[in-house]
């Protein structure tokens, strides 16, 4: 991505007990289209310190040192 195409996009996080592994990352919750995702919440918990994830999911740490990973594709 680029400053150019920035956009605001609301999302949740959502967790189920009877699925503990599991996090949902609904994006543009808002939106007429909105986009579930299902993920391993490692990939939380790693993605701050290293990159990780592949395919469509991927999230590293920020390269100032910034709060919280940053996401996008690969």
């Amino acid at each position: 991505m680029t400053p150019d195409l920035f956009t605001v996009l609301k999302c949740e996080f959502s967790y189920d007990s009877a699925d503990p592994p599991a996090v949902t990352l609904l994006l543009d919750s808002d939106g007429a289209r909105p986009v579930r995702w299902i993920f391993c919440r490692r990939l939380l918990a790693d993605g701050p310190v290293s990159r990780v994830g592949g395919g469509d999911v991927v999230l590293w740490p920020l390269p100032d040192g910034g709060r919280g990973p940053a996401s996008g594709p690969m």
